[in-house]
């Protein structure tokens, strides 16, 4: 029995053309994704070293939006603390004012007094309320927490030991200014925080740019150097297309020819 053998002299043309078109859809989809590894099997310790760059630049992130929020924290705490102090300050004019007793009427002192319980109580209230995301964050600089060892500001406030009509008022001065200079300094405090912060977070930044860079060298497509690869494996799938044609008429040619040589047909 005559039978005719296999496609082999076709066999290299169709294994260059299905190449060259593998080669084709890989370079149409990197420039379509912008990544040059879209499965781990494109570059396994590519794909690896960019998965461990992801979750350093997740920890960079989150220690970033710890410090957004902490100094949001900060900053509102300032901005209370300052309105406080002003009160404070208010205060300490009131009771400086009082300290001549002997050129004022007791109407005038009184005055001084309604005007120190008013600041006491807004005080009180701006401790009480003053929060941010659910938290009080002024709760320790009450009226009853703000002065000097032994005194506090609420002493000042009418039938207190330290009230501006008939209280020591050397001793309500001195706490007054204690309660200023306390505020000063939580002020302070907070400035330097958040200076160390902004610091903090323009290493994180940085760092995290630098991280995302890396990551991209590994893992973005050279958009020049694929669209090179991809006209060079266009031009090699149709070289390898022409190819396999050809080959395939021509042995589709030589059956021909031995079947008219052996009178077949």
């Amino acid at each position: 029995m005559f039978r005719i053998g296999s496609n082999y002299g076709g066999g290299p043309g169709l294994l260059a053309l299905k190449s060259a078109t593998r080669a084709v859809a890989v370079s149409f989809e990197r420039l379509a994704t912008g990544k040059r590894i879209n499965r781990a099997s494109d570059d396994p310790a590519g794909a690896l070293a960019v998965e461990q760059f992801r979750m350093r630049e997740a920890t960079a992130r989150k220690k970033i939006d710890a410090i957004a929020r902490e100094n949001e924290r900060l900053g509102a705490t300032e901005g209370a603390l300052s309105v406080v102090q002003d009160l404070a300050i208010e205060l300490r004019g009131h009771v400086v004012a009082s300290a001549n007793r002997g050129a004022l009427t007791k109407d005038e002192l009184e005055a001084h007094q309604q005007s120190v319980d008013s600041i006491l109580q807004t005080i009180g209230f701006l401790s009480q309320t003053t929060t941010h995301e659910g938290s009080q964050i002024i709760a320790g600089y009450a009226s009853t927490r703000l002065g000097r060892a032994g005194a506090a500001l609420s002493m000042l406030g009418s039938g207190g030991e330290l009230n501006v009509v008939d209280g020591d008022l050397a001793e309500a001065g001195r706490v007054a200014e204690a309660a200023v200079a306390l505020l000063a300094e939580g002020r302070g405090a907070i400035g330097t925080r958040m200076k160390e912060m902004g610091h903090r977070h323009g290493l994180l930044v940085k760092e995290l740019e630098e991280l995302a860079g890396a990551r991209s060298k590994i893992e973005d497509t050279d958009v020049a150097s694929e669209a090179a690869a991809l006209a060079r494996a266009r031009a090699l799938q149709e070289v390898a297309a022409y190819t396999a044609s050809l080959t395939s008429r021509l042995q589709a040619g030589q059956v021909l020819t031995l079947l008219t040589g052996m009178g077949t047909l």
